[in-house]
């Protein structure tokens, strides 16, 4: 300013949206470089507006990616992305030999919660039992909802299944009271060691059945 000579502000914006300004400053009063500010200008929306195009691009990717990935209700992976984040952490060099604790997690008496209530009161039940599953188990848990109310934890390291079991049924205690029914769910475990040859399918199998069990008996009860 103090050099007298003005300083030229143009708008920078990109479809139609401004998001900034450019301030040029030219030490001597050529007419002909003031005309070039437009251009520059031009230049620089130009530049600048392709790469927010090719962030928004890539979060819109990554959006997409998410949907596909995720279960709409629980916010727990789908089976099919589920299956890749399997073989995914079965040829992992460096979780070879480490501790693996499989989770199965049933809901009980959805029918009933169904019948009686609703299936929205059905459809918040299940969401309880995911929320349940992933915050007690450690961080880093490929956490699935595997089928219609059964949800599916696989806990790479050591850890508590006890702890993390006792962990959903407080949580799913909170989850009651606040909903106004009840809500438990019935969890089976199996415990394994991750390797490349390992049989997803038959661990997951051996959750379930210890699941059912435990199902079975706290209807005894």
């Amino acid at each position: 300013m103090e050099s007298g000579y003005p300083l030229i502000f143009n708008s920078l914006d990109y479809m139609n949206k401004p998001f900034g300004y450019v301030c040029y400053k030219f030490d001597s009063y050529d007419i002909t470089e003031y005309s070039k500010t437009s251009s520059l200008t031009d230049t620089v929306n130009s530049g600048l507006g392709g790469y927010i195009n090719m962030q928004y691009s890539r979060y819109m990717l990554a959006k997409v990616g998410e949907m596909y990935k995720t279960d709409a209700l629980t916010g727990l992976y789908n089976r099919l992305a589920a299956r890749e984040a399997y073989e995914n952490m079965r040829n992992d060099p460096g979780l070879q030999g480490k501790d693996l604790c499989v989770i199965m997690a049933d809901l009980n008496k959805l029918k009933k919660i169904n019948d009686t209530l609703g299936h929205s009161a059905g459809d918040k039940a299940i969401a309880a039992v995911a929320g349940a599953l992933k915050r007690s188990c450690p961080e880093g848990s490929i956490c699935v909802r595997f089928g219609g109310d059964e949800m599916l934890a696989f806990a790479i390291g050591e850890c508590d299944s006890d702890l993390i079991i006792s962990g959903i049924n407080h949580i799913l205690e909170e989850k009651s009271a606040e909903a106004g029914f009840s809500i438990s769910a019935s969890c089976g475990v199996y415990k394994t060691v991750i390797s490349s040859d390992m049989d997803i399918d038959g661990v997951v199998r051996l959750a379930d059945e210890r699941m059912y069990l435990e199902k079975t008996r706290s209807t005894k009860v």
